[in-house]
């Protein structure tokens, strides 16, 4: 007994599911990768901060250096917070002066 051709529609519908469950896998495997990507990068800067500070702790040339460029590349207060007291700069903004 012959077996049943599949219509034109059929097939249409049964490629567009198999496209859509591509798109699906591929969009998880870039969200995958996005992640390992961000953790890596984070990773590689904890790495080379903790040879820096630890390059800073045993030449103090370079470490004066290295508070000249802190002091003028961080700019967010929060990140001034964090580094106060290795810059020596304060947490938090001064109060403006009273006449």
């Amino acid at each position: 007994m012959p077996r049943a051709r599949k219509s034109l529609d059929d097939r249409i519908a049964a490629l567009e599911e198999a496209k859509r469950q591509a798109e699906a896998r591929l969009a998880a495997l870039t969200a995958k990768k996005r992640t390992e990507d961000r953790k890596r990068d984070t990773r590689r800067k904890i790495v080379v901060g903790g040879a820096v500070l630890a390059h800073a702790a045993l030449h103090p040339a370079f470490a004066d250096a290295l508070r000249g460029v802190l002091r003028v590349a961080v700019t967010r207060d929060m990140d001034k917070a964090v580094l106060a007291d290795w810059i020596g700069e304060a947490s938090a903004p001064a109060p403006p002066a009273a006449d």
